[in-house]
């Protein structure tokens, strides 16, 4: 049999063998690469439908605020699990308590749970390596002042004091 220009093809056998089984007549490195793409295809297709999907969902300026977490009623039980979060490497566990407590909650939510943090005992003045605590990351904060309220009234302390 001729391929192309006079050339013999070199899959002829290998053809002739394969549509006798009813298999593809393409190797199997070309049939798994146009599988592969076809994957490829179907998968981008609907990656890009999420993403649509999702920046349709977006909102902008000032609709983006999560008021959910405002109007959301939170129990003791949910507060009491940021006490079980674990520290990243040289980072103190109390200390890494607060501050997730401190990204996760608002100012209200946070005043509720310093009184169980320091119910079950744990240190409010916690500090970092260089001595500074928890009360002087978060007077760095303009925006954080009924934060650092909540943690002075719980007999928080920075290092300058």
């Amino acid at each position: 049999s001729m391929f192309g220009h006079g050339r013999p093809n070199p899959f002829a056998k290998q053809m002739r063998a394969s549509q006798l089984q009813g298999k593809s007549h393409f190797p199997p490195a070309i049939v798994s690469d146009v599988v592969k793409d076809r994957e490829l295809k179907v998968r981008m297709a609907f990656k890009n439908k999420r993403k649509k999907e999702m920046k349709e969902g977006k909102k902008r300026g000032a609709e983006r605020t999560q008021i959910a977490t405002r109007d959301e009623e939170w129990s003791d039980e949910r507060l009491k699990t940021f006490l079980e979060v674990k520290p990243p490497e040289g980072m103190p566990a109390d200390y890494n308590i607060l501050l997730r407590a401190y990204r996760g909650m608002t100012a209200d939510l946070f005043e509720r749970f310093i009184a169980i943090y320091k119910e079950v005992g744990r240190d409010i003045n916690v500090a970092l390596e260089d001595g500074s605590t928890f009360l002087d990351l978060v007077s760095q904060h303009r925006k954080s002042t009924d934060y650092a309220a909540a943690l002075e009234a719980a007999g928080g302390t920075k290092k300058t004091d």
